[in-house]
């Protein structure tokens, strides 16, 4: 949707009399995709970083279709994958 179209139902739709707008920059962390085994099935892990300061989140349509197959909840599929990166060990 256009910035146009979606202040104007802000504007029509909440007690706002006015937007503020500005311009933001963003930095971003070099990232990779690694797979993990989980007793449900392979999972994608998003890392970002690098030299032991990873940020990890397994990607959430890879749990979920797992979840959904294996039929238990979505939290326990994310947390067995990252229970799988960390007993990979520290890089």
């Amino acid at each position: 949707a256009s910035q146009a179209a979606i202040e104007a139902v802000v504007l029509r739709e909440s007690t706002a009399i006015g937007l503020r707008r500005q311009r933001v920059a963003r930095t971003v962390l070099p990232r990779r995709i690694e797979t993990v085994m989980t007793p449900f099935g392979p999972v994608e892990i998003k890392v970002a970083g690098a030299g032991g300061a990873e940020n990890v989140a397994p990607e959430y349509a890879s749990c979920r279709a797992l979840a959904e197959s294996a039929g238990v909840p979505l939290k326990v599929v994310y947390q067995h994958a990252i229970a799988g990166w960390i007993a990979r060990g520290v890089r």
